[in-house]
């Protein structure tokens, strides 16, 4: 004996299925659009490919089997990146995820295995049963543990969390494998099944402190995103108030200055000075009240964003039943409306033909629903995640969270947010149920 543990007969394909089924959990949580085209050829050839190389690295020196094992690893992680396009962050994170959960499942169907058949099984209809019933339980689990939250924890991933993960795993492959290499250390076992036994343990103790960890994350994401939605509910609210206050004192410049002309039409005749008039007039048109809707709140909302749109060469239009907004509470309005009108104006801005740049609102009753629908021009490239658009600002960890306001605020009335690209035009459209109160 050389000082180490020798497990022998260990089908090679049962480990590479291990390791199948782990990135194929990974895969499942991070689905994209036209997943399917081409992912089975991909699946399949990973399969065969890491079935052929660990079996043709079975018996290789102890020098090479951490390189080896290094090589299985980034075959892994070249699989996930290629299959759901995810960023190398968060590839790295969940390769590290994968392996430890393939050593997991492969350390506990061997060890059932040796535990009812004895040493060296020779059962291979058992091994197998065996492997694909606990296969099938780590994948379960490792589905619901790794999904949860997941398209919003993978924000959040960074380097900093990555190499944390990275840390977990090598710590816990390499007690759990140290008897593979010597037993001539303390934490070392001698005979097969407590081999197994301990690398069970280890690997189980590695994925709980890993999910611990990732659990731990992403309350601090969604504490963080809280805080984020209430900022931003409470700024589009205080800019409503200050939207309030000016337009209330431009009502009165309005109406003063229109008597005023009123008054100097009647005494004045010069054609000079009616020219002027005229002018002055035109120039007051950019002060004339919006159309009214029928909530006080939206009217001030729109009348706010208008200086800006008229700036900017915007054509807005709007066909609104205000008054079906009644039972819902000001605030609320505020993030809804405040935050579609700014993502619309943001997006707009940036085509360089101002015939593009058109914004329509609606609000209607649509079969005992408030429907709310806002549209506007675009063309550019929108990336979706979970239903909502991923904003393209460089600080995606501090920006974003203007229309995740929007949809705490619609949940609130059991409504619905969706947003979607269709024909050159983004679209955004809630449903709320009418006939429910507002929540206080």
């Amino acid at each position: 004996m050389d000082g180490r543990v020798v497990v022998q007969d260990i089908p090679r394909f049962l480990t590479a299925f291990s390791e199948w089924i782990a990135v194929m959990v990974v895969c499942g949580c991070f689905p994209r659009k036209n997943w399917w085209p081409g992912f089975i050829a991909k699946a399949v050839l990973f399969l065969v490919c890491q079935t052929v190389f660990l079996q043709m690295t079975a018996n290789v020196p102890r020098v090479f089997w951490i390189p080896c094992m290094i090589l299985a690893v980034l075959g892994m992680g070249l699989f996930l990146y290629s299959a759901c396009l995810l960023p190398p962050v968060v590839v790295f994170y969940y390769t590290m995820v994968a392996f430890l959960t393939a050593e997991f499942t492969a350390s506990l169907e061997w060890q059932i295995e040796f535990f009812f058949l004895g040493f060296p099984p020779g059962d291979d209809l058992f091994r197998l049963a065996t492997a694909l019933l606990v296969n099938l339980a780590v994948a379960l689990t490792g589905s619901w543990l790794i999904g949860r939250g997941s398209s919003r924890f993978i924000a959040s991933i960074t380097w900093r969390e990555s190499a944390s993960v990275f840390l977990i795993a090598v710590l816990a492959f390499s007690m759990s494998n140290i008897s593979f290499v010597t037993t001539e250390t303390p934490f070392s076992v001698r005979f097969p099944i407590d081999v197994f036994g301990l690398r069970t343990m280890v690997d189980l103790a590695g994925l709980a402190i890993m999910f611990a960890h990732q659990s731990r994350i992403s309350e601090l994401v969604a504490e963080r995103e809280a805080a984020a939605v209430n900022t931003a509910l409470n700024a589009q609210y205080d800019q409503y108030r200050n939207y309030l206050q000016g337009i209330e004192l431009i009502n009165i410049k309005y109406h003063d200055l229109k008597h005023q002309i009123a008054g100097m039409r009647a005494e004045i005749d010069p054609e000079k000075r009616e020219l002027w008039l005229n002018q002055l007039e035109e120039e007051l048109e950019d002060f004339r009240p919006e159309q009214q809707t029928g909530n006080a709140v939206l009217d001030t909302l729109i009348a706010g964003k208008t200086s800006v749109m008229r700036k900017n060469k915007i054509r807005f239009t709007c066909v609104a039943d205000g008054k079906l907004l009644h039972a819902i509470h000001v605030t609320d309005i505020c993030s809804i409306f405040g935050n579609a009108l700014d993502n619309a104006i943001e997006s707009v801005i940036q085509e360089v033909d101002p015939e593009r740049r058109l914004i329509h609102l609606m609000v209607t009753e649509r079969n005992g629903f408030i429907f709310i629908m806002m549209t506007n021009y675009c063309r550019a490239e929108v990336n979706f995640r979970d239903g909502l658009p991923v904003t393209t600002k460089a600080d995606r960890r501090n920006h974003g969270y203007g229309i995740r306001s929007m949809r705490h605020a619609v949940q609130k009335y059991n409504g619905t947010l969706t947003t979607q690209i269709k024909n050159d035009a983004f679209e955004l459209k809630i449903l709320i149920p009418l006939k429910k109160e507002a929540a206080s």
